[in-house]
C-alpha cells in the first residue's frame, strides 16, 4: 500500500527490503530498513536513493493541535544518485505525469499554511554518499561527495534552516555551516555557506537559489 501511494504521487517505485516498525506510544515513531527509491528511466544508476535505515520520531502532544513537530529524522548510510540526462531530464523531478497540472494549480497560500505547521527539530544524515552525473554535455562528468555527516534543523518546511557537518569532496576533507532564510513565494531561498578546508582555509558564500521547481540556479 505504501509503495502504491508513493508511486501515485511521484511516479517512482520504492522498495522496502527490511522490517518496517511503527510505534505510537510514548512517542510516535517509524523505522524502515533497507529502503530505496527508483531513479528515472535511462539514468546511469537504477536507484536514486538507497539507505540502510530511515528513522522518524515525532512529538505526540502537538499532534492534538494540528501541528507536526518532528523531533528526529535519521538517514543511515544513504547513497543518493542524481543525474541530468542527455535529453535534459533530471532525476530530481518527482512529479508523476498525471499530477503535474494539478500540482501547479495548488494555492501557494495553502502550501505556506501547511508548511507553517511542520517543525523539524533534528534531521541527521550519517555516512552519506552523493553522486552527481551530468550527461547533458558532450563530455559527461561525475562529481562525488563521500562520508557526509550532517545535521539540520528548521522552524518550518519553508525555513529558515540551519545546519552543519563534514564530508570528503574530491578526496579533501571539509566541514561546513549552512544557514538560510525562509523560502520566498515558493521560488527563492537565501543561503549562506561557510566551508572550512585543511590548513584553516575558509570560504564564505552568500547568495540565493532562484527559480526553485522551475529552473533552479544559484546567484
Amino acid at each position: 500500500d505504501i509503495a502504491t501511494k508513493v508511486k501515485s504521487a511521484t511516479g517512482r517505485d520504492i522498495s522496502i527490503g527490511g522490517n518496517l516498525n511503527v510505534r505510537l506510544l510514548p512517542t510516535p515513531a517509524l523505522t524502515v530498513n533497507d529502503f530505496s527509491i527508483a531513479n528515472i528511466a535511462g539514468a546511469t544508476n537504477a536507484e536514486m536513493v538507497k539507505l540502510d535505515a530511515l528513522q522518524v520520531r515525532v512529538a505526540l502532544l502537538p499532534l492534538f493541535s494540528g501541528e507536526l513537530q518532528v523531533e528526529r529524522i535519521l538517514l543511515k548510510n544513504p547513497v543518493i544518485n542524481i543525474e541530468k540526462l542527455a535529453d535534459g531530464r533530471v532525476s530530481w523531478d518527482f512529479n508523476a505525469p498525471s499530477t503535474k497540472q494539478s500540482s501547479a494549480a495548488v494555492s501557494k497560500d495553502n502550501i505556506a499554511s501547511a508548511n507553517a505547521d511542520i517543525r523539524l527539530d533534528h534531521f541527521e544524515i550519517s555516512n552519506a554518499t552523493i553522486v552527481y552525473i551530468d550527461s547533458s554535455t558532450a563530455k559527461s562528468s561525475t562529481q562525488k561527495i563521500e562520508g557526509l555527516d550532517a545535521s539540520l534543523r528548521a522552524e518550518s518546511i519553508s525555513g529558515p534552516f540551519a545546519g552543519n557537518g563534514k564530508a570528503r569532496f574530491l578526496g579533501v576533507p571539509v566541514s561546513f555551516d549552512v544557514s538560510s532564510g525562509s523560502i520566498i513565494e515558493g521560488r527563492t531561498i537565501p543561503i549562506n555557506v561557510s566551508l572550512l578546508a585543511p590548513g584553516e582555509s575558509r570560504i564564505n558564500v552568500s547568495g540565493a537559489v532562484i527559480g526553485m521547481g522551475d529552473n533552479p540556479h544559484y546567484k
